[in-house]
């Protein structure tokens, strides 16, 4: 029994995440929703040349442009990759912003186990505590803009690099503690952050999700 108690408490994270990734997507696989099928904002989608051909010249756009006050070229190559696999689809759009925050999340809850592990004995719970985190953060409501919100893509794209920072930051490979050019990368990536927009950092710059990898990097 106690067994079969401790084989279920490996499972329920993993049971967990299932279910809550497939509440996620269930919307967009079935019924016929009016949001499914539509763009908040065109300038970013259908009136957005850039991500409509997975070309060089465009690829050189998304790196030198700032369009409608705000600077993604990440998000706009993720786009651009999308339409190239499903064209011009909303829907499809929401359902990579879902498969990014949950990997973004598991490689939290990743993350988070390595960083507890060496303070607890018993690395079962940790491991079970550190899933279930993952797992409440990923299926909180305040998520739901932007996993719905096509234009709030690049959110759950600066979570996943934050998470992956985060994780490499924990395991300190030797590459990472030993070239010291990481520090003026990051303080080149951080400048970033306030030119993103036309007149500097100004509300539509996320600082800090652009910001905490790079911190995450240098430390």
């Amino acid at each position: 029994m106690l067994g079969l108690l401790n084989r279920s408490r490996r499972w329920l994270p993993g049971v967990l995440a299932g279910i809550g990734l497939a509440i996620h997507v269930a919307p967009l696989c079935y019924g016929d929703w009016e949001f499914i099928y539509s763009f908040d904002d065109g300038a970013n989608f259908v009136e957005n040349p850039m991500i409509q051909a997975l070309t060089l010249p465009n690829i050189v756009a998304m790196a030198t442009t700032v369009k409608i006050n705000v600077y993604e070229p990440l998000s706009w190559l993720l786009k651009a990759f999308v339409h190239g696999l499903v064209g011009m689809q909303s829907k499809y759009v929401r359902m990579v912003s879902v498969l990014v925050h949950w990997t973004a999340c598991g490689i939290l809850g990743c993350a988070t186990r390595r960083l507890l592990a060496p303070s607890f004995p018993d690395r079962a719970s940790v491991a079970i505590a550190a899933n279930l985190s993952a797992i409440l953060f990923a299926i909180h409501p305040v998520h739901i803009e932007v996993l719905m919100w096509p234009s709030a893509q690049p959110y759950p794209l600066a979570m996943l690099f934050t998470s992956i920072m985060f994780l490499a930051h924990l395991h300190k490979p030797w590459y990472l503690r030993k070239m010291s050019v990481c520090l003026v990368l990051s303080m080149a990536l951080v400048a970033t952050t306030y030119v993103a927009n036309q007149r500097g950092a100004g509300t539509d710059v996320d600082t800090i999700s652009l910001t905490i990898p790079r911190i995450d990097f240098m430390l």
